[in-house]
């Protein structure tokens, strides 16, 4: 494992000091949670008059009579055809980026059974790379940093087990150079970017008297509070730990933060996410809605973006564009104020109608 993912300057781990341990005391406690097409339901009911239409699985939206759009599953009618199938693919979204000079991070895609080719690429990249499944619809999987051929390899069987249940020709691994940068996930509606997270990996904050094995436990303690945060305490074994670089019985100094993930999927891999909405420079926004201007008939989705700094686009790359993103992430942040992504959703679907 890199030194890399834990060095205390990095952008995470000074988000981490600087924003979140300040405030350490003050996690929102949220309660009753639901999930996005709930959220999304409720507020086209109570916020903005629209009836929604039960057909099948999927839900008819209606204002004043008229047809204004609908939701199946996570997908809105604000999401064409071509821009779905074109997002399900982390390389094929990154080509859609780069063909509209989008900034993208660095990264190939390689079929479950090309281990060797794969590991060759993380050789000749010279840094840390992550291995996850290159496709939307393989089942949630985090990955670790890695810089070795069995580190990689031990990635690669947890990805491949997760695409398992596809057709052979979707079953991709993304390679991706590992960025020790903060992951934001900002969505956009229309030409505005309306809300937006830092989504921060699972870690431990020392207090120069506890170890490592009392810190993770007063973790699981803080976070059980949450309803929303409840499922998504990291297990952390032994072995992952010392792939981390940290023993249960270590003692970590007074302020010392371990980041003991690196992937920035909050849901999956025991982080959580704060609102940083307010905090976000325009261009960092801008580069958002220019990644959803990248894919025709796009005109709202989660736009994933990785960056040193809050103020500034300068170094940032766009990871994943996702249109199927979970709009409670927004609503149940841990810190920071909840946004409702939903009601700006049907907006846009009654401005189109």
């Amino acid at each position: 494992m890199s030194s890399e993912v834990h060095q205390s300057d990095s952008p995470v781990a000074q988000f981490i000091s600087e924003v979140i341990e300040p405030q350490r005391h003050e996690m929102h406690q949220w309660k009753n949670t639901m999930k996005h097409q709930g959220i999304l339901l409720e507020d086209a009911q109570k916020r903005r008059r629209v009836t929604p239409t039960k057909m099948g699985p999927s839900f008819l939206f209606v204002h004043r009579g008229r047809r204004i759009g609908g939701v199946d599953s996570r997908t809105t009618t604000l999401v064409s055809g071509q821009a779905r199938d074109a997002t399900q693919s982390v390389e094929l979204g990154h080509e859609y980026l780069r063909a509209s000079s989008v900034s993208t991070s660095a990264g190939r895609s390689f079929h479950v059974s090309q281990f060797d080719a794969a590991d060759k690429y993380r050789e000749q990249s010279g840094t840390p790379v992550t291995a996850r499944p290159a496709s939307e619809r393989a089942k949630p999987v985090t990955s670790l940093a890695v810089s070795s051929k069995e580190d990689l390899r031990r990635e690669w069987s947890r990805s491949t087990e997760a695409l398992a249940h596809l057709k052979s020709v979707n079953q991709l691994i993304h390679i991706e150079h590992y960025s020790p940068n903060l992951a934001l996930r900002v969505y956009v509606v229309a030409e505005e970017s309306v809300a937006a997270v830092a989504r921060v990996p699972f870690y431990i904050a020392g207090d120069g008297q506890s170890t490592v094995r009392q810190l993770l436990k007063k973790e699981r303690e803080r976070r059980e509070s949450s309803e929303y945060l409840r499922s998504r305490v990291l297990a952390v074994g032994q072995e992952h730990l010392a792939q981390m670089g940290v023993s249960l019985d270590q003692t970590l100094s007074e302020g010392e933060i371990r980041v003991l993930g690196t992937a920035p999927e909050a849901e999956a891999g025991g982080g959580f996410s704060v609102d940083v909405f307010a905090d976000l420079s325009d261009d960092i926004k801008n580069l958002a809605i220019d990644a959803m201007w990248a894919f025709p008939g796009l005109t709202g989705t989660a736009v994933d973006i990785q960056t040193p700094s809050l103020d500034s686009a300068e170094g940032a790359t766009v990871s994943n564009v996702v249109p199927t993103a979970d709009i409670s992430e927004f609503l149940y942040p841990a810190y920071g104020e909840p946004r409702r992504c939903g009601v700006r959703i049907i907006d846009q679907m009654i401005r189109r109608s």
